[in-house]
């Protein structure tokens, strides 16, 4: 799953969030930078397809922003 949040603090206070998935679960957490740098790498190295679920879902916080933010890059 996907932690991603606009700021590292942000990040760092969903990771213990109730609502949130819990860590073991979560295999990349950053801000929109972050995330993205990591994917691009991903790319990079031949994905041509990716799946992603979020972690705070079924709340759209981390769905919109990855959208706006992150797909665009990719």
């Amino acid at each position: 799953g996907i932690l991603i949040a606009e700021t590292d603090a942000e990040v760092e206070r969903l990771k213990t969030a109730p609502h949130i998935r819990p860590m073991a679960d979560i295999r990349l957490a950053g801000t929109p930078a972050q995330v993205t740098e990591t994917l691009q790498r991903i790319v990079r190295q031949g994905a041509h397809r990716l799946t992603v679920n979020f972690a705070d879902a079924p709340r759209p916080d981390g769905t919109l922003l990855f959208s706006t933010s992150v797909l665009p890059c990719l």
